[in-house]
């Protein structure tokens, strides 16, 4: 078997975190894809939870 080069494994790396930022958006956006009258306060404390382990991963501080 071939051994991998740098060039393809920052490919690969590249295209998964590309796949991750997809999968974000797409549940961001089953937010956002209800009617009015079916959201609640549980969808705003989702999005919350996802904005904080997102800060976490990216090491940005809590405003």
């Amino acid at each position: 078997m071939p051994q991998q080069t740098v060039q393809d494994a920052l490919i690969e790396k590249r295209q998964r975190i590309d796949a991750l930022i997809r999968q974000v958006q797409q549940q961001a956006d089953r937010h956002f894809d209800r009617a009015p009258d079916d959201c609640h306060w549980g969808h705003v404390g989702d999005l919350d939870h996802m904005i904080e382990q997102l800060q976490d991963a990216l090491g940005i501080e809590r405003a």
